[in-house]
């Protein structure tokens, strides 16, 4: 499917200046409003005019555009990449990246992407999980310290109490 050339959308000149463009875009919305238009194709005319202006009087969008016109052959690839205009793809030296906004799925083309991720991650699962037993192990030794000392202590109270009794008796 491919897009028509905003220009002759318009009906303009690609050196048409800034008012030129405005001029005509209310005149064509007047003519082709759907509000005002009944003829079926009337909407989908309307659409191509709004999104033929919000490419043309932006500067830098217009820029963009002439450059995508006066070189296709440099951008058919960059048009591969995008296989809906809802995803946004992002580029590394070798790895593509799709994330797809609508459905919250990623997905990776071309080579083995982010060699280090899977490595990475296990990687942080066992530090995290050699802390937690570093924790729970030292609050076990701790605990079972303080508990073998309560004993120790409560055992030699008995002890002594009982040689109190045997040397001076009960009274």
């Amino acid at each position: 499917m491919s897009t028509p050339d905003h220009y002759t959308v318009l009906g303009i000149s690609p050196n048409a200046s800034a008012a030129d463009i405005k001029k005509r875009y209310r005149d064509l919305m007047i003519k082709y409003h759907p509000d005002r238009n009944n003829s079926p194709d009337a909407e989908e005319k309307a659409k191509m005019i709004n999104e033929a202006y919000s490419v043309l009087s932006d500067p830098m969008k217009r820029s963009e555009y002439d450059h995508r016109l006066s070189e296709p052959w440099l951008h058919s690839q960059q048009r591969k990449a995008y296989r809906a205009s809802n995803q946004r793809t992002t580029y590394s030296r070798t790895y593509t990246w799709t994330y797809d906004p609508s459905s919250g799925r990623r997905g990776r083309q071309g080579k083995s992407a982010n060699p280090f991720r899977n490595t990475f991650g296990l990687f942080l699962k066992m530090v995290s999980i050699i802390v937690l037993l570093w924790v729970l192990l030292h609050f076990a030794i701790l605990t079972i310290g303080v508990i073998l000392t309560l004993l120790v202590f409560y055992l030699l109270w008995i002890l002594l109490t009982e040689l109190l009794y045997l040397v001076y008796g009960r009274r």
